[in-house]
């Protein structure tokens, strides 16, 4: 028996120490199946902070151009000295600044919070009361609500945040993995004080003084410390009130009493966000787990605990119970979605090797290469500290068609050598070892490939999703070499022991067309690569003609719409809008297929949003393009009011897009953002185009104190302005503590808010007579009224003002919608120091194309690296790259004819394709290498070798085709992102880099190769 080639030492060592071999595989299943059944599960992997911060400074409501000047600038200030800081997107409304921070990647955030926090806090001092409690929020998927869920009542029949507290919140709050439940919406119990104004002014007080000492009064003082006995102890001056008769009882000058001259009371005060369910009126609730907690268990014991134990309480009698999500069921549903994906991928992949193959023996022996890869896999991520979750999982799909690739190349050349008369034992040693080179490197260049996918995105995030991806795919890989190398070839001896069944007809006549076909294209050189060229530039058809977007659609099940009026429409009226819309979508709920309809609005608020959470599809007549246009047709046509529809908070192809007008003057904005958004409404598809802050901006109106009369008058203009402010919104006092309770103050005057100019014009202020006693003074008589126009809300980017304007259009090729935008920009005549800017979509398209076309050189180059260094060789390499064009004129017609949008998956499956078509090339040339040694002639070298190669090649590229089919014509998603595209795009190129590469490769080897006599390894 000749000796094994190099590279048998593994199959030789599993040949020689059998019951080592049976041992150790026996034990690896073992760990295996442990591992499974205690592998963590959640929907999405934590361990890894986005590098943004969203920072949101509550204010004293205003005009956005005041809040603006006084506070966003000054904050934006600070906030980019934060080391690290790329971007930073203010926007100011009337009663906020909201600033998203977005840093390099790479950065620490917990040291970014801790700087935020002392930018603001540096800035608090000058703001003083103007300046409410900010809020700093850094991303983490395990800060999601685990359980949303609503409680729905009349008007008069609510839950108070009391009720919340004594009944709801400690029962969900017992169970294990249950870290905290929040409420919104809730009647907070708040002590109000209900100035008497006339009283107040009887008594010979005004309104701002009083407001002013009860601000005061109410406080506590760290003073310094004393020494008593040679301790130190600080010393704290407290001069808070305990309770509503304390608040009540305090004295306000000339005798009084401030219960005298207000009414003090408790009462239950909702904010301002409106939740309604069904049309009724709702709180609703989110239930958190604790880190490190199941999230599927932790899940069904709260749905467990809401389903049957609070409906029998009498505190929450007559409400009805709406749980809109549970974690656990996502995960759930979605697991089982990849689960049954990769079962049926695999169950499509086995039936293919038996097709082939046609020995149950030997087909299981193959096909147990997939469950022990993946077990092995899981093996590794747990020791990696990895969790199985949808990302992870989806990895695993992606591998169950191509583990199986080496053990199909090894059982090929095993089968090949018994054919030629070898013992079972020779034949397994032989063609194991003869093939482990080549399988070495076509599992390196896959797994290689998962680097630059891994870099692809600019995004952090998406990369830190790529590589959760990455990791199972190359585990896997890795795990079949291991598998293929050393399991199979001591399972082949019992499977091969008896004989061989002969080849399948169709499968020898495809091997000698193919002999016929390559030595027909070497002779005939010249006409062999037109045709080559012709067929590779048909890719000049579809390539135009595919959608280029940055989403495709997902399978989500709810959807939402949001309504935004302009500013000739008043609150009342978009009130009604929006409950006209929320009745029009429950009149059609049974059409529709919608389980809960929630309406959430607030005061102040200028996008209502509805969202529908649909019945499963299996209990719904319509599918989801079908509820879409229903909708739309339902929903009530309203003037002043736009309406969009997606499917989920991050968007979809329905989501609006925008675009920024940049410049340094406000109203100037709003005039070009006029004329521009006229210019925009001219582009097909486009439906309407909603400038922010209305049209030109809204109408207010402006108080202008006369200082020299009001001066006179013994008033100040701050005097002036605190007075009206507190007459239309009141004040927040210092919160009241109260037997451990913290109780928010407000006073505010008594009877209505004074909402007419009329009455606000003639609100009476306390001034002095030249003499220097006390007289009323009507509101008119120191100011005068000024009608200017305003603004809803003001943007700014990178501390410079901007304009959005908002487009709505049911085009989803982005990137040809974003050409017509900018020839529209390049005929408009810009005044010098504004111009035009694409909004985020835009830009998150324009940057995964240069990350995909980076990704691309890099996976090509890393893979020819490698493909160099294994075969020590520069030119074999360099012909074995010729398999990848054809691919990629795969994937521009796979998606143009299936008319799939080409997004994000789609280009990580074009990435993918450039480490799984070159397997195919390097099973081939290997082949080649291998009869060239051996003393062929190198147009018969490559003819046989093609031929022998055939099987091999159809087996691995129609396993990975058929285990990839399920992705590509089911619905699921990957994190609300489809990846039907991605299984599509790597079965189109997959196709035609199969049935190009045994004809294409051949011939470029003979061009670049020809001369050579010498196929050992190439001298430097």
């Amino acid at each position: 028996m000749p000796p094994p080639p190099r590279g048998g030492w593994l199959p030789s060592l599993a040949l020689t120490r059998t019951v080592t071999a049976r041992m150790l595989l026996l034990a690896l299943v073992a760990v295996g199946v442990i591992v499974w059944r205690g592998m963590p599960v959640e929907l999405i992997p934590s361990g890894f902070t986005p590098p943004f911060l969203f920072v949101q400074v509550p204010t004293l409501r205003a005009a956005p151009a005041d809040i603006e000047q006084r506070i966003a600038i000054p904050a934006e200030e600070l906030l980019a000295t934060v080391r690290n800081v790329n971007r930073i997107g203010t926007r100011i409304g009337t009663n906020s600044a909201s600033f998203l921070m977005e840093f390099r990647d790479g950065t620490d955030m917990d040291a970014a919070w801790n700087q935020v926090r002392d930018r603001l806090d540096r800035l608090r001092p000058e703001l003083g009361d103007e300046m409410g409690r900010t809020l700093i929020w850094k991303y983490n998927p395990a800060d999601d609500p685990m359980v949303w869920f609503g409680l729905s009542g009349t008007a008069h029949r609510t839950l108070s945040a009391a009720t919340v507290d004594a009944v709801i919140t400690p029962r969900l709050e017992r169970i294990p993995g249950v870290s905290r439940v929040e409420a919104f919406g809730a009647a907070e119990p708040t002590v109000i004080i209900a100035l008497d104004e006339p009283a107040v002014a009887s008594a010979g007080l005004t309104v701002a003084e009083l407001v002013e000492q009860l601000a005061r009064d109410n406080f506590a003082l760290a003073v310094g410390s004393i020494e008593d006995a040679g301790r130190v102890i600080p010393l704290r001056l407290t001069a808070r009130f305990g309770s509503v008769e304390e608040l009540r009882e305090t004295p306000v000058g000339n005798g009084r009493r401030l219960g005298d001259v207000a009414r003090v009371e408790v009462e239950d005060r909702a904010d301002d966000a409106l939740f309604r369910v069904n049309g009724e009126d709702a709180v609703m609730l989110a239930v958190y787990r604790e880190a490190g907690a199941n999230a599927v268990e932790t899940s069904a014991r709260v749905v467990r605990a809401l389903e049957h134990e609070l409906p029998g309480d009498p505190a929450l009698e007559g409400l009805s119970l709406h749980v809109f999500f549970a974690q656990g069921d996502v995960i759930t549903e979605a697991l089982d979605n990849l689960g049954q994906t990769a079962l049926w991928g695999g169950a499509f992949a086995v039936l293919v090797l038996f097709l082939f193959l046609r020995r149950p023996g030997m087909t299981l022996v193959v096909a147990a290469a997939i469950p022990l890869s993946m077990l092995l896999t899981l093996v590794v991520m747990q020791a990696m500290g990895r969790t199985l979750n949808v990302l992870s999982l989806t990895g695993m799909m992606l591998a169950v068609g191509m583990v199986v690739d080496n053990a199909i190349v090894v059982t090929e050349n095993i089968q090949r050598r018994r054919q030629e008369g070898l013992p079972p034992r020779e034949a397994a040693l032989h063609g194991a070892a003869e093939v482990a080179l080549a399988i070495t490197v076509a599992t390196l260049t896959t797994v290689v490939v998962f680097l630059p996918l891994i870099l692809m995105s600019g995004s952090e995030t998406l990369s830190f999703y790529l590589a959760e991806i990455g990791l199972p795919v190359c585990a896997g890989l890795l795990a079949s070499l291991l598998v293929s190398l050393f399991f199979l070839p001591l399972a082949s001896v019992m499977a091969l022991g008896q004989g061989l069944p002969p080849d399948l007809p169709a499968v020898r006549w495809l091997e000698d067309a193919l002999f016929r076909l390559v030595t027909l294209a070497l002779r005939r050189r010249g006409d062999a690569f037109l045709i080559i060229l012709l067929a590779f530039a048909t890719v000049a058809w579809p390539l135009p003609r595919v959608i280029q977007t940055d989403r495709a659609e997902a399978n989500i099940n709810d959807f939402r719409v949001w309504m935004t009026f302009d500013d000739r429409t008043g609150p009342d009226e978009r009130r009604a809008a929006a409950s006209m819309a929320e009745a029009a979508l429950l009149e059609a709920a049974d059409e529709l297929g919608i389980a809960h309809l929630m309406l959430r609005y607030g005061s102040g608020v200028a996008r209502p949003q509805l969202r529908a959470f649909l019945r499963p599809p299996g209990e719904r007549a319509l599918d989801r393009e079908e509820i879409i246009e229903r909708a739309v047709e339902r929903l009530p046509s309203v003037p002043g009011m736009n309406v969009s529809l997606a499917w989920d908070s991050t968007g979809s192809p329905n989501e609006p897009v925008t675009v920024r007008v940049v410049g340094p003057d406000s109203n100037r904005l709003a005039e070009l953002g006029d004329a521009f958004g006229q210019r925009l409404r001219l582009i097909p598809g486009i439906r309407s185009v909603q400038v922010e802050g209305g049209e030109a901006g809204r109408e207010e109106l402006h108080l202008r104190v006369d200082r020299e009369r009001s001066s006179r008058l013994g008033l100040s203009p701050m005097m002036v302005g605190a007075v009206v402010d507190y007459s239309l919104r009141g004040r927040r006092l210092p919160d009241l503590q109260r037997e451990g309770d913290v109780l928010p103050v407000r006073v505010e005057g008594e009877g209505t808010e004074r909402r007419e100019l009329v009455d606000l014009m003639s609100l009476e202020l306390a001034g002095m007579d030249e003499e220097g006693n006390r007289q009323g003074i009507s509101l008119d008589t120191v100011t005068s009224v000024e009608l200017r126009r305003g603004y809803t809300s003001i943007s700014r980017e990178n501390r410079r003002t901007s304009l959005s304007l908002t487009l709505y259009t049911d085009r989803e090729d982005l990137d040809r919608l974003a050409r017509e935008i900018d020839a529209a920009a390049a005929a408009f005549d810009w005044p010098r120091g504004y111009a035009l800017e694409k909004g985020d979509r835009f830009r998150a398209l324009e940057e995964g194309a240069e990350d995909r076309r980076f990704a691309l050189v890099l996976a090509i180059t890393f893979v020819f690296l490698l493909m160099g260094v294994l075969f020590e060789s520069i030119r074999v390499p360099f012909v074995i790259l010729f398999s990848i064009p054809f691919a990629f004129v795969g994937v521009y017609w796979t998606l143009y004819l299936t008319g799939t949008p080409f997004d994000t998956m789609a280009g990580v499956g074009m990435v993918l394709l450039v480490g799984i078509v070159v397997n195919n090339a390097i099973v081939l040339i290997d082949r080649v290498q291998e009869l060239r040694r051996a003393g062929r002639g190198i147009d018969r070298a490559i003819a046989e070798g093609a031929r022998d190669r055939l099987r091999p090649i159809l087996m691995t590229a129609l396993t990975t085709i058929f285990g990839l089919v399920p992705m590509a014509i089911g619905t699921s998603a990957l994190v609300g992102i489809p990846y039907a595209p991605l299984g599509r795009a790597v079965i189109g190129g997959l196709i035609a880099s199969t049935l190009t590469t045994l004809v294409v490769v051949p011939l470029v080897y003979r061009v670049i190769l020809g001369g050579r006599t010498d196929t050992g390894p190439e001298r430097a």
